[in-house]
């Protein structure tokens, strides 16, 4: 008699959400990967708390979706996936996120992006801070694997939660060939336009907070800007994403500054618009102090603009020379980078070639070979 399929059981909850930042663009660009990677004798099933969205619902034969519904939403992983894993659990569970249910079956993997809230712990709030700390303890315990996107946040997770030396895998993440690069001219002018943006403007996108360093950037920019006062053809600073701790306080910063006008708070960019603002930088800017991974990096070479990077956590190991370094302690030393894009097209254009090779090594038919090499580890010890 022959065996009966192995069943796999992911989180598509993330994945499922309308509106994506990072944690949600890996988990939909990996589930959506790996429904072209998983062998058909293997049965799937997509948890998620409300219908699957778009293309996200187009499953192969072996899968399908499994709606949990549960009041409240914000206990949805801790309740209502935990039912369904002590009523009806798979063979294995994948979580792309940090939040592991309170209920396991035999095997599970889940993906722990980063542990910013040890080093960065005043960017985040006393309950969020608490409850990532709790979850990351736990799944370090209790995972039968963890996935991690950078060798920085592999370190980071064996300094802070030791238990977890040994089972930690490095998948890395990816770009999104289908969204960059964008070539057509026409609907990059129009959607800078509708930013209220004129070329030539530097970008920077992820949520606007402390672990960002939004304020030195802020900082930097108002320098930047004072040096070039009067001249024509003035830069801008793009600011895309929702803002976070620390913000405002950064923003007063700029009082009584010239510079202030040149700063254009976009808020989130739908997946539409994002790589068009992206065509139609100077330049990224990320000057964060934190990252396990850092997505805009990617999003940038594959924009073909050159980027501006803070030499710090995961991100030189991630653009390696393909990238413009200053110190994220030093506004000054930012100007200086911003300023040496902005007056130099030799470097622009190294930097735009070296960012294309630099490409070739990331994507997420790679990132989901890595993950299924992990997860079938688990099917067939």
């Amino acid at each position: 008699m022959a065996n009966s399929p192995k069943t796999i059981g992911i989180d598509a909850s993330r994945a499922n959400r309308a509106r994506k930042t990072g944690v949600e663009w890996y988990s939909f660009r990996l589930i959506q990967e790996l429904k072209g990677t998983i062998p058909s004798d293997c049965r799937v099933v997509l948890y998620s708390d409300e219908p699957l969205r778009g293309e996200l619902g187009e499953l192969p034969e072996n899968w399908n979706g499994q709606v949990l519904k549960w009041p409240p939403r914000r206990l949805w992983t801790l309740l209502r996936l935990s039912w369904e894993m002590y009523r009806n659990p798979p063979d294995l569970l994948f979580v792309p996120s940090h939040v592991l249910p309170l209920v396991l079956p035999k095997s599970s993997v889940i993906t722990v992006h980063d542990v910013g809230f040890t080093a960065f712990p005043e960017a985040y709030g006393r309950k969020d801070r608490l409850f990532q700390g709790l979850m990351t303890a736990r799944a370090a315990k209790t995972a039968s694997d963890i996935l991690t996107v950078s060798e920085f946040s592999k370190a980071e997770i064996a300094r802070h939660f030791p238990e977890a030396s040994g089972r930690v895998t490095v998948t890395p993440l990816a770009f999104d060939p289908y969204r960059f690069p964008v070539q057509e001219r026409g609907e990059v002018l129009s959607a800078v336009g509708r930013n209220r943006l004129r070329p030539p403007y530097f970008l920077f996108v992820g949520r606007l907070e402390s672990k960002k360093n939004i304020d030195g950037l802020i900082r930097a920019f108002r320098i930047f800007h004072e040096q070039h006062a009067g001249q024509v053809g003035a830069r801008q600073l793009a600011l895309v994403g929702p803002p976070g701790r620390g913000y405002e306080a950064a923003k007063a910063g700029l009082s009584g500054s010239l510079a202030t006008d040149f700063i254009r708070e976009v808020g989130y960019a739908d997946d539409v618009d994002l790589p068009l603002l992206y065509a139609g930088a100077e330049a990224l800017v990320f000057p964060s102090r934190y990252e396990g991974f850092g997505l805009p990096v990617l999003e940038a070479f594959a924009s073909r603009i050159p980027v501006i990077l803070s030499r710090t956590a995961s991100l030189p190991e991630v653009a390696g020379e393909a990238a413009e370094y200053f110190d994220p302690d030093s506004p000054e030393d930012l100007a200086r980078a911003m300023r040496l894009i902005a007056e130099s097209r030799e470097r622009r254009d190294f930097l735009v070639q070296a960012g294309e090779d630099r490409l070739r090594g990331f994507s997420w038919k790679k990132t989901a070979r890595m993950t299924w090499e992990v997860l079938s580890s688990r099917l067939n010890p």
